[in-house]
This record gives structure tokens, sequence and C-alpha cells, in this order.
């Protein structure tokens, strides 16, 4: 029966690559792997058997630690994240995630460009509402300035008409 957690000794014994390659791959290509770290030791799940191999046959045929990282990513593995809140670990497939931000981001753009189309027609018609209300002060104002010209020119005719009537107390 094999065991489902496996420490660095014993994929070093497993695979014959020596334990501190194996810590390299981890530290570098950690993501790519299914691990738990307990206090300063990894443990490598049985799964991730296989990428180890992987790694250390790009490796053998001179490949950069960029290119295994990309071949990795782009072979669709899954990537495990640590969480830190009860040090549980949760695996999940990148692409897809990627895939569902992207498609977020372009819901969020769409919204964002209905909001931009309402505030520039709302801006358009706060304008017009201002136009509107522009033209009538003006207007009212046009008005209240005539006819105070009409009740001065009233109270200058009355004036005058006053100056050329004798008063009825002269008449005495």
């Amino acid at each position: 029966m094999k065991k489902e957690w496996l420490t660095v000794a014993e994929i070093e014994k497993e695979t014959m690559i020596p334990h501190q390659t194996i810590r390299r791959y981890i530290k570098m290509h950690g993501h790519h792997l299914y691990l738990k770290k307990q206090h300063k030791s990894y443990f490598v799940n049985q799964s991730s058997m296989d990428v180890v191999l992987k790694i250390r046959e790009m490796y053998s045929e001179g490949k950069t630690s960029e290119t295994v990282d990309e071949i990795l990513a782009n072979d669709g593995l899954f990537m495990t994240i640590d969480m830190t809140k009860d040090d549980e670990q949760v695996s999940i497939y990148v692409p897809e995630i990627l895939q569902e931000l992207n498609d977020r981001i372009a819901e969020m753009n769409e919204k964002m460009m209905r909001q931009e189309k309402f505030n520039d027609e709302l801006l358009e018609q706060i304008k017009k509402q201002q136009e509107f209300i522009d033209e009538k002060l003006s207007k009212r104002d046009e008005a209240f300035l005539s006819s105070i010209n009409k009740i001065l020119d009233t109270k200058k005719e009355i004036a005058a008409t006053e100056k050329n009537q004798k008063k009825w107390w002269k008449f005495w």
C-alpha cells in the first residue's frame, strides 16, 4: 500500500533524485505540486510524483526553470496555494480561475460602459434642464424689469400731472 503523503527523503529513495534537488524543485515549482508543509518539513502528495519526475526530465534535457514552469503551466496542471487560515490547502486550476476572472472583468467593463452611457445621458438632461431654467429666469427678469419700468413711468406721469394741477387747498 502506497502512502498518500511522502517526505522529501522518501521521494529521494523512490526517485533517486538528491533531496537538495527535490527541495529546489519544491522551492521553484512548488505551486505545481500538491504539497503540505508541517513546521519545516514538506510533504508531497503521491499524485504529484509524476510532476516531480517530469520536472527532473525537463531539467536533464537542459531546459531553464522559466521554460519548465511555462511547460507545466501550459499542461494545465493544478496549482496549490497555501492558505494560512486553519493551515488549509486549496487546489485550484489556474486557467479556469483566470478565465472566470476574465469573464468577470468583461462583465464589469460592460456594466461600466452602460454606467458611462447613463451618466452622459444624465449630464445631457441636466444641461437641457439648466438651459430651460436659465431661459425661464431670463424671461422672468425681463418681465420684472419691464413691470418696474412701467411703474416708474406711471409714477413720473403722476408726478408730472400733479405739478400741473393745483391743489384744492391752494384755492383758498
